[in-house]
């Protein structure tokens, strides 16, 4: 990004923001009520601008003579965020945008048992699925993580493709109905939703890890919830391996999607 504005009373924090995004000039807009608040603001921000009663932020920035900021593509050398992860790579090298990093997401059916992922890169990814949102903030989930050996022989039987046993870790999302949100209109109940919602900011996060992970949804759910020791009233919705795929692999790149004309409805 170019410029960054800071505005507000979590004044440091929305520099540090900006900061963090990769601005090369970080401009204050504030209302100064002393020469103690101006040298403040000065030692954190490239260029203070005073604002006098009424405070009307937007209307300044809106005219002001300098490019807006974009937010939407932190450039190469921004530094990395405060949760310690990097920034996930384009192939020409740049920092992957949300929208790069959603074009580029495949389904990896190819995984090297001899590759775990490490504590830190496997708890940002559970911490995006902890972060996600649900019917009335309910959180009705539980985050599974098979990895020991003698839980992975038990897991793995409930989907036989040899891809899927080679991965080194399983992920498995479960709830319970009794926990989530009921719709009164018609009782439809929000769990599948709720719990689909997590596990896609999990295998995104994954993504952006340069984790490799694959939706699977037909696998044997007898066998599972055997293996699992899952409550009469647990469910789960989906599984996915976590992994890093073998040397030499690399994305088929050709998703196939139907175009918006066909499934978009303007009204």
């Amino acid at each position: 990004m170019d410029d960054g504005i800071a505005m507000g009373s979590t004044m440091r924090a929305s520099v540090a923001c900006c900061r963090n995004l990769g601005a090369r000039k970080v401009f204050v807009a504030a209302p100064v009520t002393g020469p103690d608040t101006a040298m403040e603001i000065e030692k954190i921000a490239d260029e203070l601008v005073v604002l006098e009663k009424p405070y009307n932020f937007r209307a300044w920035w809106e005219t002001a003579p300098r490019q807006a900021p974009s937010f939407t593509k932190a450039t190469a050398g921004s530094q990395e965020r405060e949760s310690g992860a990097r920034n996930f790579k384009s192939p020409d090298g740049g920092a992957m945008d949300f929208y790069e990093l959603v074009r580029n997401r495949e389904s990896i059916r190819n995984y090297d048992p001899d590759r775990p992922l490490s504590e830190e890169v496997m708890g940002r990814i559970l911490e995006a699925g902890r972060l996600a949102p649900s019917a009335v903030n309910y959180q009705p989930w539980r985050f599974l993580v098979i990895s020991s050996p003698g839980m992975l022989d038990k897991v793995r039987p409930c989907y036989s493709r040899p891809w899927f046993h080679d991965a080194p870790h399983i992920l498995v999302v479960v709830g319970r109905e009794s926990e989530a949100w009921v719709r009164v209109a018609d009782g439809y109940n929000s769990l599948e939703t709720d719990m689909t919602i997590a596990m896609d900011h999990m295998i995104l996060a994954a993504e952006y890890e340069g984790v490799a992970t694959c939706w699977v949804g037909a696998y044997d759910p007898f066998k599972l919830r055997e293996a699992l020791s899952l409550a009469d009233d647990e469910t789960v919705y989906s599984i996915t391996p976590l992994g890093y795929p073998k040397e030499g692999f690399e994305k088929k790149g050709n998703k196939k999607r139907k175009p918006l004309e066909e499934i978009v409805e303007f009204l």
